[in-house]
């Protein structure tokens, strides 16, 4: 384990290298307590530092709490991994228009190999996404999945790979069927309480709590949707983060984030045979992406000639990284108040400086 002081001046140099706004470091080993560190701005308007309390967007990596929360259900029969999805959601409005519909499984949508496009990327998201004269709308996820109904797969269910959140609103309305609970009722009770994650939280409205001011960055991916540069005012988000719902969906911090990625990975929340469930499930060919592997809620690494587990996050001004080392039984998480920047550089480069990879 690295001090604070010692991850305080790495993160110092990080910052300057990828030239981040702001960012939250943590990482913990065994059983030790984690060591954050913070530098830069949580708000540069009113000169307000990063301190290694303030709150992120998670976006992505909340997807690592859905896929387990799916291996938790199937571990006591309330669903099946294995299940065809039409037994839980046959009946809705864009079902029969989505392409293979009936050969799609629950893990195909939680390792995108179903084939789905994204309703991101559809005509008419943004519109349907955001509405000038009423920021705290949000739209019906039924309305976001019915985006991608009646157009052509990328591929035939269960023979490829292509990421998008629509499979994982899917996943959230299958969780949500089978056990008559609301998603973010399960999220609390199952993981968030039980591990005391208490900086982590659903990001379901505009104003949250300790959430340090996100900025859209040079050529950002997410300009098209024609926000401010900064994307809060008064301390409230310029658009509601409740959209994400379980293809992202929470609010947090990088002490938490490496609690759970330890437990998560370890063992510990799933038992071993859980744990391994997760990484099985991806697609045994190696992608050729950014990451290796691609299994329920979970990405997989390399670097250093070792394998890491976890999952990136990015959306309008927020990105990071969480991930665990099984060799070092070593977790570590960095979140940025920028909407992208070199994820795979940062990760690599904070597991050589804690690891000695």
């Amino acid at each position: 384990m690295k001090t604070r002081q010692q991850l305080h001046e790495f993160l110092v140099a990080l910052q300057v290298e990828l030239g981040l706004t702001g960012a939250v470091l943590s990482h913990v080993a065994g059983s030790a307590r984690p060591v954050s560190a913070a530098v830069g701005w949580a708000d540069v308007e009113t000169a307000e530092p990063m301190r290694t309390w303030h709150r992120l967007l998670g976006a992505s990596i909340g997807k690592s709490f859905v896929g387990a929360l799916c291996v938790k259900l199937s571990q006591s029969s309330v669903l099946g991994l294995d299940d065809k999805i039409g037994q839980w959601v046959g009946e809705r409005p864009w079902f029969t228009g989505l392409p293979g519909a009936e050969d799609i499984t629950l893990t195909m949508l939680l390792n995108h190999s179903s084939g789905l496009q994204d309703h991101i990327y559809q005509p008419g998201y943004l519109e349907m996404r955001t509405r000038p004269d009423d920021l705290d709308w949000m739209a019906p996820h039924d309305d976001k999945i019915a985006l991608v109904s009646g157009i052509p797969g990328r591929f035939a269910p269960g023979t490829g790979f292509n990421y998008t959140d629509t499979e994982y609103l899917i996943a959230g309305l299958i969780i949500e069927r089978a056990t008559g609970r609301a998603y973010y009722d399960l999220l609390r009770e199952t993981f968030l309480e039980p591990l005391d994650l208490e900086f982590t939280s659903p990001s379901d409205r505009r104003r949250l709590t300790g959430l340090a001011a996100g900025y859209m960055v040079e050529n950002d991916p997410f300009q098209r949707s024609g926000m401010a540069n900064k994307v809060m005012r008064d301390g409230v988000l310029l658009y509601h983060p409740g959209n994400e719902w379980t293809g992202g969906g929470v609010v947090s911090n990088p002490q938490d984030l490496v609690v759970w990625a330890q437990r998560l990975y370890s063992g510990a929340v799933l038992g071993a045979e859980g744990t391994q469930a997760i990484m099985d499930a991806a697609i045994p060919e190696p992608l050729d992406l950014p990451w290796r592997r691609y299994g329920l809620g979970a990405m997989e690494f390399e670097s250093g000639g070792r394998l890491l587990y976890g999952h990136w996050g990015g959306m309008p001004g927020y990105s990071g990284l969480m991930c665990y080392a099984p060799t070092e039984d070593l977790a570590f998480a960095l979140q940025v108040n920028a909407t992208s920047f070199n994820v795979r550089k940062a990760q690599d480069e904070i597991y050589a400086f804690l690891a000695g990879a």
